[in-house]
């Protein structure tokens, strides 16, 4: 007779989330589009994650269509010391100016900023999708410095954040929401 384990319990067979259960946290950010977004725009998920959290879903809501919204990148950003990072102020009405990308401790071809890939809003969705359903097996147990090939010694005062970064220019409907729900283990110690 054979034992087998399911996808995370083979690779951490001590990890509480794949035996006795665990706490998890959950976020959930709900955003109402701009009439008008451009390219590099980006969207705050959550924030504050240390390097040794790990991200186990990103569920995009129920949504209509956003004509021509066809591409936005889903990954990790940091927010700078300096409070004027690419030149310009950091104010309450413009906080994204102080995210920085992370420079990633792996070859060129990872980039933090995309990690988890692409994902489009032109077509309306009747029922919730896992944005992370298409990971492959071998990256669905690493915990965000894993993925980015960074050491959990390396979590900046702030923590990374998850961001969705629009990478089409677009046109939405005045009130047009789109909501997410992130499930997040908080750290990958047992």
């Amino acid at each position: 007779m054979a034992v087998i384990y399911g996808t995370g319990a083979g690779v951490e067979n001590l990890n509480s989330l794949y035996t006795t259960g665990k706490i998890l946290m959950t976020v959930r950010q709900k955003f109402i589009l701009p009439t008008s977004v451009v390219v590099g725009d980006r969207f705050i998920l959550a924030r504050g994650l240390s390097y040794d959290s790990r991200i186990l879903s990103i569920i995009i809501l129920p949504h209509g269509g956003v004509s021509g919204a066809t591409g936005g990148t889903l990954g990790f950003y940091q927010y700078s010391r300096d409070a004027t990072a690419k030149g310009t102020a950091v104010t309450t009405t413009n906080p994204e100016i102080a995210l920085t990308e992370i420079t990633t401790g792996v070859d060129e071809t990872v980039d933090a900023k995309d990690v988890f890939g692409t994902f489009s809003l032109a077509t309306a969705r009747t029922s919730q999708v896992d944005l992370l359903s298409s990971l492959s097996v071998e990256n669905f147990p690493k915990n965000i410095g894993q993925l980015l090939g960074l050491s959990s010694g390396r979590d900046t005062p702030a923590g990374a954040a998850l961001v969705w970064e629009s990478t089409t220019a677009f046109s939405a409907t005045a009130n047009t929401s789109i909501g997410f729900v992130i499930e997040i283990d908080p750290s990958t110690q047992g």
